[in-house]
């Protein structure tokens, strides 16, 4: 039987040969890139006035540090959680269309740590996403400080409390994106499907924060509920990063881990059912 490390390397093998992640990477880095190049030019050109004469200073606080980490951070998990869900949905739904799947049990790889295996890449590879886009984020603020500020002392900017505040962004970001990176291959999974389980997860991406803050807002018993929605901790971990954000007592914040720690157990044990129960002939065929 093969070990769960030469799967783990064949996924990583697998995933860089694929175009589609090639196409994904080009996808998010250039959004990153030319969002942050617009704002900063677009700030610095109309010196801090829109066309009607009125103040864009608001402007400043999305890209200059440390409070612009916070924006930055919202961009990297608005686009990086698409990514990835459509990611790790083709990562596990194109094992049944390509047929590829029967090939990877015929090499003796147990259905489990076949599934490990993928989940281990998908969860590097969102963090690895994640932190390449607050690298992004970093040098767009660092660039728009000097732009804006006019000044050179880099060093006076990358203080260690924005060091420090950097990588709790960068940490709670990854979290997001991995997450949703899981639900959408654990439905890729369950369903053998790579449409299903990529649009079962954007849909829920876009619509579940909605329906989280509709539901709150039926007095205390519509709190309580919408904090057992899958997408209560993960948004929370979003919120927590954003400098104008609610504030959090200590509970609230263990209660968003619980969250995204039993919401992921879920979905991992919803997709290992139905694969370990699944007829891969036919639902490969």
């Amino acid at each position: 039987m093969a070990s769960l490390g030469t799967l783990i390397r064949l996924e990583f093998t697998k995933a860089i040969r694929r175009p589609m992640t090639w196409i994904l990477g080009i996808i998010f880095f250039g959004f990153m890139g030319f969002m942050y190049t617009v704002l900063t030019l677009a700030t610095f050109v109309t010196e801090v006035q829109d066309v009607e004469g009125q103040e864009m200073a608001g402007m400043e606080e999305f890209l200059l540090l440390a409070d612009g980490l916070g924006f930055g951070s919202s961009l990297v998990v608005g686009v990086g959680a698409v990514i990835m869900i459509i990611f790790a949905a083709g990562i596990y739904g194109s094992e049944f269309g390509w047929a590829t799947i029967r090939m990877m049990l015929m090499m003796r790889a147990g259905r489990t740590q076949l599934v490990i295996a993928k989940l281990i890449m998908i969860s590097v590879m969102s963090v690895l996403a994640t932190i390449a886009g607050m690298v992004i984020v970093l040098a767009g603020s660092i660039g728009a400080e000097l732009v804006l500020e006019g000044t050179s002392d880099i060093g006076g900017v990358l203080t260690g409390d924005v060091l420090r505040e950097l990588l709790i962004v960068t940490a709670r970001s990854a979290i997001s994106v991995a997450v949703w990176a899981l639900i959408g291959g654990m439905l890729a999974l369950a369903f053998s499907s790579f449409a299903i389980g990529s649009g079962i997860a954007i849909a829920g991406y876009f619509v579940g924060d909605l329906v989280v803050t509709l539901i709150a807002q039926v007095g205390t018993v519509g709190e309580w509920v919408s904090r057992l929605m899958p997408t209560y901790g993960i948004n929370g971990m979003i919120q927590l990063n954003q400098p104008a954000g609610p504030v959090f007592s200590d509970a609230e914040v263990v209660g968003m881990v619980v969250s995204i720690v039993v919401w992921s157990a879920a979905f991992i044990a919803l997709g290992l059912y139905r694969f370990r129960n699944a007829d891969v002939i036919k639902a490969s065929g």
